[in-house]
């Protein structure tokens, strides 16, 4: 009963006086030709994926604003380019900042990381554990098992083996100084330390990336160390010493430092203006969104092979090319335009979080946000908008929206094809969804995802141009119309 009202809703779009002419030279200016030549670029090898950060992410970037400079856009960005750079921290491992020591009634010594011991979990943050007593907890496994540990080393002995996560998250729990991981004294297969080797390796080259200047050392949330021990570690840190569950090894202290190293880093977003012609209603402006990066690449038996992201996110990139193309051909409408490139957002929407909380145009006068993620694959006239009727963030923008969907030939929907869910449960995943927590009305265009989705075959040839000129077409119309209209966009109750 209540779906009927709002369904008939979303066919009656907001109306707004329409310049015809200055919207059809816009639209006219929306070509395959140009389609093509922005994916396949981004699209390319040349470009590595894309990664947050990296070379090609930064070749991308100079495309683009190259483009906007052609296009006439004016640089709103850090002094005066078309860049907003923000900060992501890159931590390494380094065996040499890894120090261990221990004494007990086995004796005295260090440990050697990468031979004797191997820090598992909580090596991206910088710590320093004093010396403390060492409590045997058992396998690890219950819920309350590492209680006796508060103030302690927790010493797990088989149970979850390199499955580090669990013990980490119960020895936070309890109040643990950390935890040493190390096999039964009884274990007879013999000693397998390829994988936590092979784990380091990655830790030491490739690191781990985080959003923010100080990585995660940064975190208000205590770090706990975890310890794989050597079998050889093992022996010498308790020898043939009685162990009771619950009770500490007799006489045994352990201290430990890690001292990863840190390197900050300062990826891109792209933006440029174009300013309102209204008196009035320029000072409010309209941000256009899509995100330039993917996942860089993935190494297959032993040898790297490029994720290009061409759909994700070529597609939806070349079509904002094209839709600051429209504008820049129709003229400028009463309202002001931002095109926005961000990066990151494959790590965790870092870019356009780092927009809407150093915003270069106020929140306040953003009426709304038109997002194009992944529009260039499956059916020819398939489309999802996300907020649906259904969604608590929908406005008169997504409901413009679905009405202006069969102007360009689309059946616009929000329910699921299994076994793909409804639009709805992608809200959270792309740009929109950090102006959305700042309640800015959204409009997010999807495509739905296919068997190439974050893999090694999402490539440029495979995308359909037509269909990515048809949604370039209608955010245009879209935000044609909501940039004209003296109406602000609002939420619908």
């Amino acid at each position: 009963m209540i779906l009927v009202p709002l369904m008939a809703a979303v066919l009656m779009p907001p109306q707004a006086p329409v310049d015809a002419a200055a919207l059809e030279r816009g639209l006219s200016s929306v070509t395959v030709e140009e389609l093509l030549a922005h994916a396949s670029f981004l699209a390319d090898d040349a470009l590595g994926g894309r990664n947050t950060p990296s070379p090609g992410l930064e070749i991308a970037a100079a495309y683009l604003s190259t483009r906007l400079d052609a296009l006439g856009l004016e640089p709103i960005g850090d002094d005066g380019t078309y860049y907003q750079r923000f900060p992501v921290s890159r931590t390494f491992l380094k065996d040499s900042g890894v120090v261990t020591t221990f004494a007990g009634p086995a004796g005295d010594g260090s440990l050697a990381h990468g031979e004797d011991i191997f820090l598992v979990r909580g090596w991206t943050a910088e710590m320093t554990v004093e010396s403390g007593p060492v409590v045997y907890v058992g396998t690890g496994s219950g819920s309350r098992s590492f209680d006796a540990a508060k103030g302690a080393w927790a010493l797990v002995m088989g149970g979850d083996g390199p499955n580090a996560f669990p013990q980490q998250r119960r020895a936070r729990r309890a109040g643990a100084l950390g935890v040493l991981v190390a096999r039964s004294r009884g274990a007879t297969e013999p000693e397998d330390l390829s994988g936590t080797r092979e784990s380091l390796r990655s830790a030491r080259e490739k690191g781990r990336i985080s959003y923010g200047e100080v990585g995660r050392s940064s975190s208000t949330r205590k770090t706990v160390p975890v310890l794989r021990l050597s079998d050889g570690a093992r022996d010498r840190l308790i020898g043939v010493l009685p162990m009771l569950e619950g009770q500490p090894v007799d006489g045994l202290r352990v201290s430990f430092h890690s001292g990863p190293t840190l390197i900050v880093e300062r990826p891109a977003n792209v933006v440029g203006l174009l300013r309102g012609s209204d008196p009035d209603l320029a000072r409010e402006a309209i941000v256009f969104s899509a995100h330039m990066d993917h996942v860089g690449t993935r190494e297959l038996d032993g040898q790297p092979e490029v994720w290009n992201g061409a759909d994700d996110n070529a597609s939806g990139t070349s079509a904002l090319l094209e839709i600051a193309g429209a504008f820049a051909e129709a003229g400028a409408p009463a309202r002001s335009v931002i095109i926005l490139f961000v990066s990151g957002e494959e790590k965790g929407l870092w870019g356009s979080s780092w927009y809407v909380e150093h915003p270069l145009w106020p929140l306040e006068d953003t009426v709304c946000n038109i997002n194009t993620d992944m529009v260039g694959r499956n059916a020819p006239n398939d489309l999802m908008i996300t907020p649906s009727p259904r969604h608590g963030s929908f406005n008169t923008v997504a409901q413009a929206g679905f009405a202006l969907g069969a102007s360009e030939g689309f059946v616009i929907r929000h329910k699921g094809i299994k076994p793909n869910p409804g639009s709805d449960a992608y809200f959270g995943r792309s740009d929109h969804a950090n102006f959305a927590r700042k309640g800015i009305p959204v409009c997010f265009f999807f495509a739905d995802i296919h068997e190439d989705y974050h893999g090694p075959h999402d490539t440029w040839e495979k995308l359909d141009l037509d269909k990515m000129r048809r949604v370039a077409r209608l955010s245009f119309r879209l935000g044609w119309q909501v940039a004209n209209d003296p109406k602000r966009p609002v939420l619908i109750e």
